[in-house]
């Protein structure tokens, strides 16, 4: 089992750009090489949706008008690059708090909470799982939210199709279940699920 570096970069809403030290991860195997996290590029939005319906039913199907409206107003939207051959291997959507997102499960928790950041998707590449990757960018999502005095993170997950793996994913990083709801007409049931930011957890 390897180890490989990740260097993380992040779009800070400024004219700098943040740089964070390198993460070593945990590979099964040797062939992948590095992987870098960095802020979405408008380049990247076909290759994104690809991944996107590649990874349907776990994430909802979308357009490329949906990726291009995150790409205007996510707060958080990094992707991950493989660096064997640049190709984009994951990325993952937050939105904040405030919008007028027509989501009914972003409505939801706008209905509940005041301040949050809204993980609309996530979604990696089938042969880069298990190694790590996934824990990495949720770490360095949690870190930037902190960064901008975000009290919590939301999401779903499917219940109804279950996605076991996701459930037990998130809770293990900390997530819990606050709420469910049926979405797509009622063929669909979501756990709505909240992680309080430990800088905030106690206020």
């Amino acid at each position: 089992m390897g180890s490989w570096p990740l260097l993380f970069f992040v779009d800070t809403s400024c004219s700098d750009i943040m740089t964070f030290p390198s993460e070593s991860l945990p590979f099964s195997g040797n062939s992948y090489g590095s992987i870098t996290i960095r802020p979405v590029q408008k380049s990247d939005l076909n290759q994104i949706l690809a991944l996107n319906q590649a990874s349907v039913p776990a994430v909802g199907s979308c357009q490329i008008e949906e990726i291009e409206y995150y790409f205007q107003q996510s707060h958080y939207f990094p992707v991950l690059v493989s660096q064997r051959d640049q190709k984009v291997i994951g990325f993952l959507i937050a939105l904040p708090h405030g919008l007028g997102y027509q989501s009914i499960n972003y409505r939801w928790f706008s209905e509940r909470y005041d301040n949050f950041f809204y993980v609309d998707r996530v979604a990696i590449q089938a042969e880069y799982r298990g190694g790590g990757i996934g824990k990495a960018i949720y770490r360095h999502l949690f870190d930037f939210a902190e960064k901008k005095s975000e009290t919590r993170v939301t999401l779903e997950v499917n219940s109804r199709p279950m996605n076991k793996v996701s459930q037990q994913f998130h809770r293990l990083l900390g997530f819990v279940p606050v709420g469910s709801q049926d979405t797509e007409n009622g063929t669909k049931t979501v756990t709505l699920m909240v992680k309080e930011l430990p800088a905030f957890s106690s206020l």
